[in-house]
Formats: structure tokens, sequence, C-alpha cells
């Protein structure tokens, strides 16, 4: 039974587009889709057989738009990332710093480390979730490129 690709394509335009975000297993789910030769040739396929010039203009710019999307929302990612690492490993490092100095001149040293455990959370925390948003960024890339050789790939039909 041949794949219902249009179905397909519309399943992950809603999928990308929907309220939450997808989580990188969705994403791999996606990637996997995308990255399927099936998935280009029933496509392809499907073009062939239209005598509509507007349809098939609309499934190009679907598949064109996705892969602008997914380059956007994976620098999203990226910078998202970034910034997550950032705050996160440099205020909890702070706050550590900071707490072992308080240590240091508190009349009761042990009070003032008990934020260093704080500051480490913070630190690991921001670092956790920013290669989270890493991971996504790098899907989302992948997507974005399989998607622009797809479009390159319809268009010559």
């Amino acid at each position: 039974m041949p794949i219902d690709a249009v179905s397909i394509l519309g399943g992950i335009e809603e999928s990308l587009r929907g309220t939450p975000a997808p989580n990188a297993e969705a994403l791999r789910a996606i990637r996997k889709t995308v990255y399927d030769p099936s998935f280009l040739s029933a496509l392809s396929d499907y073009i062939k057989t239209l005598n509509d010039p507007d349809t098939i203009a609309t499934l190009r710019t679907r598949v064109s738009d996705l892969s602008h999307e997914c380059g956007d929302l994976s620098e999203s990612r990226r910078i998202h990332s970034d910034i997550g690492i950032r705050i996160g490993i440099t205020s909890g490092v702070g706050l550590m710093i900071s707490s072992v100095v308080a240590a240091f001149t508190a009349a009761v040293p042990l009070i003032g480390l008990i934020t260093v455990f704080g500051g480490a959370w913070m630190a690991a925390t921001g670092y956790y979730y920013g290669s989270k948003l890493n991971e996504e960024a790098k899907i989302y890339k992948d997507i974005s490129e399989r998607m622009a050789k797809i479009s390159e790939a319809i268009n010559a039909v």
C-alpha cells in the first residue's frame, strides 16, 4: 500500500507548528520520516499525477516553508541553548563563589555554604536544559536541510 505523502506532510506541519513545540523525541520521528526515501518518492509520484498547477505550487511552497521554518527554529533553539547554558553556569558558579566567600566571613561558616548546593543546582540545570535545546536545534537543522533537498527534488518534477 503506497504511503499518503500529503497527509504525512500535513502531520509534520501540524506537529512542528503545534503548541507545545515538539520535543526531541517527536523531532527525531519527523526527521526519520523525511529521511525515508519512500516519503520523497511518494510525494514526487503524487505531484506527477496532478494536473492543477496551483495545487502543485501549494505543495512546493509548503515544503519550502517547512525548510525555512525549521532553519529558523534551529537557530532560535541554538541561541536559547547558548543563553541558558551561559546564564545557568554563570549564575550558579557566581552563587557558589559568593557562598564560599560568605562562609569565610560568617560567624557560622556552614550556613554560608548551604547556598553552594543551590549554585551547583543552578549550573547543572542551565547546562541540562541548554543541552536539550542544543539537541533540538541539531534535529531542526537536519529536518531543514532534508526539506530543502526534497524541495529541490520536487521542483525538478
